[in-house]
């Protein structure tokens, strides 16, 4: 868990929480992972509104302050693993996979 801290004047925070399991020995193993991550940046959100008219004129296009952006989250998933295939040499194999809500 964190926040944007002193480069976004602390409006943003985050976290990840996770958890590994590993199969396997040091040279032959395989690790599944999974959890959850949040982000909200808080940089400020614009919106358009369409035709308003203020004192007989037409604006096509007025933008007001909607909030501080919206809240990022999802689950995620991991599966890695090692295989030594020579002498000298292994198979290594990682993957990230984040599904956004």
């Amino acid at each position: 868990m964190g926040t944007s801290g002193y480069l976004n004047s602390f409006r943003g925070f985050g976290g990840l929480h996770f958890a590994n399991v590993t199969f396997g020995d040091r040279m032959q193993n395989v690790t599944f992972a999974a959890g959850y991550a949040y982000m909200k940046t808080g940089n400020r959100q614009f919106t358009y509104t369409e035709g308003i008219y203020y004192r007989e004129y037409l604006f096509n296009t007025v933008p007001y302050e909607s909030g501080a952006g919206p809240l990022v989250r999802g689950p995620i998933f991991s599966v890695a693993g090692i295989a030594k295939v020579g002498t000298k040499a292994s198979f290594v194999f990682d993957s990230n996979t984040v599904l956004t809500i």
